[in-house]
């Protein structure tokens, strides 16, 4: 269980404090002003209260140390906006000042002003989020702004970095399914129940396949992740050529440039490859009879062409073709 604290002072004292008393261990971020307590598995989150202002449309917000009701104003739904008092005077007074304990009871996500999704257009995820993990329903008029964000492409605006947290966040969630229907509905991204189950069946991967279907966002993804993004996409297509291997050089040329992750899913995607994602494994343990030492001894200079005949020799070693190598380095050297 997480527990989130709000203290309208420098949390520094706090923070030392509550984890001498607790004997846990904190990490505390002033300039931030910020602050984290781990006690065993358990972790407090400190964050002094705070007000924000945009800029601009789906930036980040510039930050100011504020009292609680500032803090409050802040929040992205309603039922984010709740507090219990701590402090001497007011111990356990519940804080609501818009109506979030309502909203709770009556199962809805509403935003706290017009502007919300103008400003953080990642409310929008978040909305879709909390509503198939919690069973809520959206407000008609939060339904009414998120579409009005939308159609004037405010996500648009937003970093990729961004972007891709929501998208992470939203495969981590266990109606992860629902979630992307509904992104579907409001015109986010377009995604088929074949899709779908071929995702369910990725598991962990699953993140790949989205962000691949997810075009015109330039996700900061380092060399791998892309690779894997452009491969995991592409399953289906890949799965239908495997089909139509007939030798063990053509099945090797097609997976051995692919990443170890992507093989392994060929699989889920397809079962009946299994035999053949096997095969592949024992032929990826090959190793070349004729080396480019050998080719080296008969005068054959290093180039395009020594490649091309290491090559085609190893290819024909995988179908069977070549067994010995001094009959093969005579028959070169002729």
């Amino acid at each position: 269980m997480d527990i989130d604290l709000v203290v309208e002072d420098d949390i520094k004292t706090l923070t030392t404090l509550l984890s001498r008393k607790l004997k846990g261990k904190c990490l505390i971020y002033p300039e931030f002003g910020t602050a984290t307590i781990r006690v065993g598995n358990e972790q407090i989150d400190l964050a002094r209260a705070r007000t924000e202002t945009y800029p601009e449309p789906a930036r980040l917000p510039m930050v100011r140390f504020a009292d609680i009701s500032a803090d409050f104003a802040r929040r992205d739904f309603t039922v984010n906006a709740i507090a219990l008092a701590l402090t001497k005077k007011s111990f356990g007074q519940i804080i609501d000042p818009v109506a979030g304990i309502r909203d709770i009871r009556g199962k809805t996500i509403r935003v706290l002003h017009a502007r919300s999704f103008i400003d953080d257009p990642t409310r929008i995820f978040r909305a879709l989020r909390y509503r198939h993990r919690l069973g809520f329903k959206i407000d008609r008029e939060t339904d009414r702004l998120m579409k009005t964000a939308i159609r004037e492409k405010m996500i648009d605006r937003l970093s990729g970095q961004r972007v891709l947290n929501e998208y992470r966040l939203i495969a981590a969630e266990r109606n992860w399914r629902k979630i992307i229907l509904n992104l579907g509905h409001y015109g986010i991204g377009r995604f088929s129940r074949t899709d779908l189950d071929l995702m369910e069946r990725l598991g962990t991967m699953k993140i790949y396949y989205l962000l691949g279907k997810t075009g015109g966002v330039k996700f900061p993804l380092n060399r791998k992740e892309m690779k894997l993004t452009a491969e995991i996409v592409k399953l289906r297509q890949t799965v239908r050529k495997i089909t139509l291997t007939k030798t063990n050089h053509a099945l090797f040329q097609l997976l051995s440039p692919l990443e170890p992750e992507t093989v392994k899913n060929l699989s889920a995607a397809q079962p009946k490859l299994k035999a053949k994602i096997r095969k592949y494994r024992r032929l990826k343990l090959t190793r070349p009879i004729v080396s480019g030492r050998d080719l080296a001894r008969l005068g054959l200079k290093p180039g395009p062409r020594y490649r091309e005949t290491l090559r085609r020799l190893f290819y024909l070693q995988l179908d069977g073709k070549l067994r010995k190598k001094g009959s093969v380095l005579k028959n070169l050297k002729k």
